[in-house]
This record gives C-alpha cells, structure tokens and sequence, in this order.
C-alpha cells in the first residue's frame, strides 16, 4: 500500500512513489539491483538498497510532495522533516541553526532542502556530516562543501 507520505515500505527500505498514488495498493517487484513498484498506473524503478538512511527518492520526487502540501508553515515543516531524516548530523546542525538564528532558521531550512534536491541524499549526506565534525552551522557552508565538491 502506498501510504499517506506517499512511501512504499518493503524490508526495512522505504522507497518513495507520486504523491497521487498515496492510498493505492502496491505491486513490488525485486530483482538483485532494483525495485519496480507499480500502484495502478503509477510506476517507480528505485536502487534496491537505498542510501544509509535507508529511503529512496528519484530526482523531483520531494518536489512532487511538497506541492501537495498546503500552507506556508506546512511546506516549511515538509522541508525541515525531509532534512531531519538525513540523520544524526542533520538534526544537530538544524538544533544549532535554531539556536543561534531563532527568528531566521526557516530561510536556512529553504536552503538546506533546495540544495538536498540538487545535490541528492548521499552528498547532503557526506556534506552535513564535514559541516558538523568542523562546527560550520549554517545553510552556506553546507552549501560551500557541496559547491567544491569537499564533502
């Protein structure tokens, strides 16, 4: 089935579908490297083992779901939730963020998803990870790392 995040679970993975098929009964087909999954007339072909977080998305995908997602305050909150699920470092980098910039963090959570769209979880990833270990807070460094390519 896929649920109302528009995520497919299958052993442990969660692999992302179009936000219009949320709600439709799910069809998945596993070869060694890939997972197809067809709800009626919407299909996905994912990598079978996603990234470390272990949720896979194909390029717009986030995009996709974040149109459905009325409400200003409700689209930030899709952003910063899609950026916690990167893990341990994106969560410390996004407590410091709110701390030190408590009025302005939201601008920051824009940045840091727009660049999780251009640049994919597995560098977001690697990016977040050198940006907490040298103690650089802020959307611009992570965009820094990712931009020479650092992380």
């Amino acid at each position: 089935m896929v649920g109302p995040t528009a995520m497919v679970d299958f052993q442990g993975h969660r692999y992302a579908m179009p936000p219009e098929s949320i709600g439709f009964p799910a069809t998945i087909y596993v070869t060694q490297d890939k997972v197809r999954i067809e709800a009626r007339k919407y299909r996905t072909v994912h990598d079978r083992h996603p990234t470390p977080s272990g949720t896979s998305y194909l390029p717009g995908q986030r995009a996709a779901l974040l149109a459905t997602v009325s409400g200003r305050r409700g689209r930030l909150y899709f952003k910063r939730q899609q950026i916690l699920a990167l893990g341990s470092n994106a969560e410390q980098l996004l407590t410091e963020i709110v701390h030190l910039h408590p009025r302005t963090w939201s601008a920051e959570v824009e940045i840091l998803f727009d660049l999780l769209e251009r640049f994919g979880e597995e560098q977001m990833v690697r990016a977040l990870e050198s940006a907490v270990a040298r103690r650089l807070f802020g959307a611009h460094f992570v965009q820094g790392i990712l931009q020479r390519g650092v992380a």
